[in-house]
């Protein structure tokens, strides 16, 4: 089925908001509790909080089906203390809709948008197999790691992935 990628609008919100939920729950089942996952989701994905990340970074939705229905989103943000260096903020597709080419058609079309990158980043929780795999398999290599403190009394190991721009 094909697959239409473009900027978010505000009414992509409750969509993403929406897509974070099913995936955390999917992705950080055995990593984070379910009930701090939900804190996290409706804080880190509220209103206020998207609305800040389109207008500070770049985020775009995937959509597919008719009417269309958005299944993955990635957001990304110009690192200002380090010209040319970009970081994944957080990308997610629908785990029924994962291995089809989405994560990475929105990360090159995310791209698209910023010539100047030359270095893109990303950081993953340890446990998220998943996650390490898409960024493994797209030419990314772990620069460092770090204990990231998600929530008060969940500290999770975090991989700090890095690969070089343009993609080949």
């Amino acid at each position: 089925m094909p697959v239409h990628i473009r900027a978010a609008d505000p009414t992509d919100i409750p969509g993403v908001r929406d897509i974070a939920r099913r995936t955390w729950a999917f992705a950080y089942r055995d990593l984070i509790p379910p009930g701090v996952q939900s804190d996290l989701v409706s804080r880190w994905y509220a209103d206020e909080a998207l609305r800040g990340r389109m207008e500070r970074g770049v985020l775009l939705v995937a959509e597919s089906g008719t009417p269309p229905a958005l299944v993955g989103f990635v957001n990304l943000f110009r690192n200002n203390r380090v010209p040319g260096e970009v970081a994944v903020a957080a990308i997610y597709v629908l785990p029924e809709h994962e291995r089809r080419g989405i994560g990475t058609a929105l990360l090159r079309e995310a791209l698209a948008g910023m010539p100047e990158a030359r270095r893109l980043v990303a950081s993953v929780e340890r446990g998220n197999a998943g996650g390490l795999a898409f960024y493994n398999s797209r030419g990314f290599e772990v620069v460092g790691e770090t204990m990231d403190e998600v929530a008060e009394g969940v500290t999770l190991p975090t991989v700090e992935v890095a690969r070089s721009l343009p993609w080949d």
